[in-house]
């Protein structure tokens, strides 16, 4: 359940160009090797590593029930693993470092995703990307309250679907946190932090869910941390999107499973702690 390799390809020689369109992707290019494999096989070839070292059982949860039928264990080592008493110097006790699994939801609609204007001639690749202002300052915010507790900047991840996103966190924290990775889900694939922020973006009266509609996308952010866990978006977007499928599920469980703590984002406070000097991007 991992996500397919990422293909660069140059334009000069004989390798051919890109394509221009999603329909003249070969659908190889989105299976997999042991996808294939498996296909080629059978069931018979494959393995599952049953054990995991990595994370918190409790961040371990839902990708275990959802995509691996409830087999995967948290070994004894990492199932109650938390920042404030895990890491390898001290952290302050404190309501995010105490608790494995955080979702803070942007309630529907008051955090809305950046409008997308079309931009006519425009070569960057983040011209057609989703952004989210708002949220990506909740983002930081955290980051921030994690940094004050005492986590090193450098065991901290923040990971987003889009790279229009990364470059507008990437923005905020480099002034004064910038050690803290930034970066898309499908570049850190097969990495690990201790504490992973995910930021959906998707917030829209349509309830488009854009590129966290491939289940595997989710999969590989939300199984990236060791300790703490906090995905921050709109639970009506995302959930609605994906009503019926993997994602509403996700997020029907994020809101209702035990272990998991979920707060509300409030646009007023979010405005007035940056106009009152929230110091997270080298500026007040």
């Amino acid at each position: 359940m991992q996500l397919p390799p990422t293909i660069k390809s140059q334009t000069k020689g004989s390798i051919p160009k890109p394509p221009k369109t999603k329909a003249e992707i070969p659908e190889s290019l989105e299976i997999t090797l042991f996808s294939r494999l498996l296909a080629i096989h059978g069931e018979g070839i494959k393995r599952l590593l049953t054990t995991q070292y990595r994370m918190h059982a409790t961040i371990m949860h839902f990708p275990s029930q959802e995509l691996y039928n409830g087999s995967l264990i948290a070994a004894s080592s990492v199932a109650e693993r938390l920042l404030c008493t895990s890491l390898p110097y001290p952290v302050t006790k404190t309501e995010d470092t105490s608790i494995p699994l955080l979702f803070i939801d942007t309630q529907g609609g008051l955090f809305p995703e950046d409008p997308s204007p079309p931009t006519p001639g425009t070569k960057s690749p983040t011209s057609e990307s989703k952004s989210n202002t708002l949220e990506a300052r909740v983002v930081a915010t955290h980051v921030h309250a994690l940094i004050t507790a005492g986590v090193h900047p450098e065991d901290i991840g923040v990971l987003t679907p889009y790279s229009a996103q990364v470059s507008l966190i990437t923005k905020l924290l480099r002034g004064t946190y910038p050690a803290v990775e930034v970066n898309t889900v499908d570049s850190f694939q097969g990495r690990e932090k201790e504490a992973v922020v995910f930021s959906l973006v998707r917030s829209n009266d349509k309830n488009e869910v854009g590129f966290l509609k491939d289940e595997r996308r989710v999969n590989v952010a939300v199984t990236r941390p060791r300790c703490h866990l906090c995905v921050v978006g709109d639970a009506e977007t995302v959930g609605q999107g994906g009503k019926g499928g993997f994602l509403g599920r996700w997020i029907g469980w994020l809101e209702s499973a035990e272990g998991v703590e979920v707060r509300y984002a409030d646009v007023g406070e979010v405005l007035a702690g940056w106009a009152g000097g929230i110091e997270v991007d080298g500026e007040d």
